[in-house]
């Protein structure tokens, strides 16, 4: 981790940020700034150095992964890097602070616990200590997946899509993570991407019941194409009855195509099952039973 130091005078700071945005070394200019960012006390926390380092890395995985063209990489580069360089020229004066350190597992699990006790918030707070600590014998693409989830439970689906993308560089053959990545870019209205990333997920295993339950969603919200959407639940469903969110998903599915009863019997299994949020699934049913 930088540490909020005073490693430069100012003008050699701006000097060598000023060559590193020649070059076009985005990466180095936010790490130099991260070391130095005492310089811009009172202007810019470190949440805004992270910020911008995320905003980069998400840029570059985005490319590499293959969800947006190199077109539209280089358009959000430059303009990031246009930002740095207003940035690197408000570089002043100056305290330096110092940082701690050691191994995240016992973190790492204790946030697992309260994600299955529904603590988000508590959850982000331990899977960060794991995260900036290191782990020794947990995974980092499932710490990474993990704090993806607790962003997105959060409704922080910007940051959830950054955890997400970091799982998939570090496991880019998992279905459960292109899945994710998909469920944060489809809550973000990103359809094109999240159909992308679901394609991905069931190209690797086309058993993978939340692809299917996810792809369904997508049709049911954005595509509007409710007999795609029965035909993924109808899959869901055969690989795991148990699960809540598709029954859910399939009483709006059979709503939208004038089945009601259907649709009360699929709700009636997905609250039986836990659905947590059958409120907002019975008013969509009455919504589209009073729209006939």
């Amino acid at each position: 981790m930088a540490l909020n130091k005073i490693s430069m005078t100012t003008e050699t700071l701006k000097s060598t940020l000023k060559d590193y945005a020649a070059q076009d070394a985005l990466e180095k200019m936010l790490d130099c700034m991260q070391e130095n960012r005492a310089y811009w006390q009172g202007l810019y926390t470190e949440g805004d150095f992270l910020q911008w380092s995320a905003q980069l890395h998400q840029m570059e995985r985005e490319q590499k992964l293959g969800i947006v063209s190199m077109d539209h990489y280089q358009l959000g580069r430059n303009k990031l890097r246009h930002t740095l360089i207003e940035v690197a020229l408000k570089a002043g004066a100056t305290v330096p602070n110092t940082a701690q350190e050691t191994s995240g597992d016992t973190h790492f699990d204790k946030a697992v616990d309260l994600v299955n006790d529904y603590k988000f918030e508590e959850a982000e707070h331990e899977m960060s200590k794991a995260l900036s600590l290191g782990l020794q014998d947990r995974d980092l693409s499932t710490a990474h997946a993990i704090m993806g989830r607790i962003y997105g439970e959060q409704n922080r689906w910007q940051e959830a899509i950054s955890e997400h993308q970091k799982a998939l560089e570090l496991n880019d053959h998992n279905a459960r993570n292109w899945t994710n990545l998909g469920v944060a870019y489809r809550r973000t209205a990103q359809y094109d991407k999240a159909a992308s990333c679901y394609d991905k997920a069931l190209a690797i295993d086309p058993d993978y019941d939340e692809a299917h339950t996810s792809l369904a969603a997508l049709h049911l919200t954005h595509t509007m194409n409710f007999s795609a959407a029965i035909q993924h639940l109808e899959r869901a469903l055969e690989l795991d009855p148990g699960d809540a969110t598709a029954h859910a998903n399939m009483a709006i599915a059979q709503a939208s195509i004038g089945e009601f009863d259907a649709a009360e019997t699929y709700l009636k299994k997905a609250i039986l099952k836990g659905y947590r949020n059958a409120g907002a699934c019975r008013a969509t049913i009455d919504n589209l039973k009073s729209g006939q």
